[in-house]
C-alpha cells in the first residue's frame, strides 16, 4: 500500500526535524569507546523514559593536544593499537567508527542513535528516549493504524444504518400494535427488523395465526407459540436478508 509507506516516511521526517532544532546541554559525560559505548548507551536509554523524543547521551572525547593520534576505523584495530602504544606517552589511538543508527535492527521497536556536531564543534551522540518503530516495522504499524481506522469508520457507518432501521422498525411496530391484538412486543419487533422487503406478508400471517390461537388457547399459549415461531424463523430470515444484500439481483430460495 502506498499510503502507509507515505505516512511512515512523513513520520521519520518529523522525527528528524525535531532533532535538527535541539541543542545539547553543556555538562555532558564523555562518550566511552568501543564496547563500553554500547553499554553506556544501553544504560542511558533505561534512565530517560519520560524525556523528549531525542536526548543527548554523551559528547565524544577531544583528542589530547601534543600527541600523535593514530586513527582506527574498527574496534579490533583500535584495541591492537592501544596494546602496541600502551607505553608511548607521545602517541595515542583514536577510534573513528560509524555509529549504528538502530541499537537492535531486528526488533520491531528500537532506540535510534545519531551523531551530530554541537556549537563547540565536538560530536554529540543523540538517542531516542524510547524504543520506536523504524523502516518496515513502522510501515507495518501505520498499515495497522489505517486498517483499524477504516474498520472503525465502517463499523460506525453500520451502526448508523442499523440505528435508522431500528427507529423505522419501531415506528412501524407502534402503528401495527395500535390496530388490533398485540403479540409479544420484542418478538414482533425482531420479526419486523430482520424481515426482508419481499416477505412483508409473513408478519400478517403470524398475526392472524396469533389471533386465532388467542381465541382458542388463551393469551399465554398464543404468546408462547408466537415467540417460538418467530425466534425459530429469525435465522432463516437473516440469511434471506443477507442473500438479498450480497446478491441483489437474485431472490433466495
Amino acid at each position: 500500500m502506498v499510503v502507509p509507506r507515505f505516512t511512515a516516511e512523513r513520520t521519520v521526517v518529523h522525527r528528524q526535524k525535531q532533532l535538527a532544532g535541539l541543542a545539547a546541554r553543556a555538562p555532558l559525560p564523555e562518550c566511552p569507546v568501543g564496547d563500553d559505548l554500547d553499554l553506556f548507551l544501553d544504560r542511558a536509554q533505561s534512565h530517560e523514559r519520560a524525556a523528549p523524543l531525542w536526548i543527548p547521551a554523551c559528547r565524544e572525547q577531544p583528542w589530547t593536544m601534543g600527541r600523535v593520534m593514530i586513527v582506527q576505523t574498527s574496534r579490533a584495530g583500535f584495541q591492537a593499537c592501544r596494546d602496541q602504544l600502551s607505553r608511548q606517552p607521545r602517541a595515542g589511538c583514536a577510534l573513528e567508527e560509524r555509529l549504528v543508527f538502530l541499537s537492535n535492527a531486528r526488533a520491531p521497536r528500537s532506540v535510534a542513535r545519531v551523531k551530530m556536531p554541537d556549537s563547540r564543534g565536538s560530536q554529540v551522540i543523540w538517542m531516542t528516549s524510547q524504543s520506536l518503530a523504524w523502516g518496515d516495522a513502522l510501515i507495518a504499524l501505520h498499515r495497522l493504524y489505517i486498517v483499524l481506522a477504516l474498520t472503525a469508520l465502517a463499523f460506525s457507518g453500520m451502526l448508523g444504518i442499523v440505528g435508522c432501521h431500528a427507529r423505522s422498525t419501531y415506528g412501524s411496530l407502534r402503528s401495527i400494535r395500535a390496530a388490533g391484538a398485540a403479540p409479544p412486543a420484542w418478538a414482533e419487533f425482531w420479526l419486523l427488523f430482520i424481515l426482508p422487503a419481499y416477505a412483508q406478508s409473513l408478519p400478517v400471517d403470524c398475526r392472524d395465526e396469533y389471533e386465532e390461537r388467542l381465541k382458542s388457547q388463551g393469551s399465554a399459549q398464543a404468546a408462547s407459540w408466537y415467540r417460538a415461531n418467530v425466534y425459530a424463523s429469525l435465522r432463516d430470515l437473516f440469511l434471506m436478508r443477507l442473500h438479498r444484500f450480497l446478491l441483489p439481483g437474485r431472490r433466495a430460495r
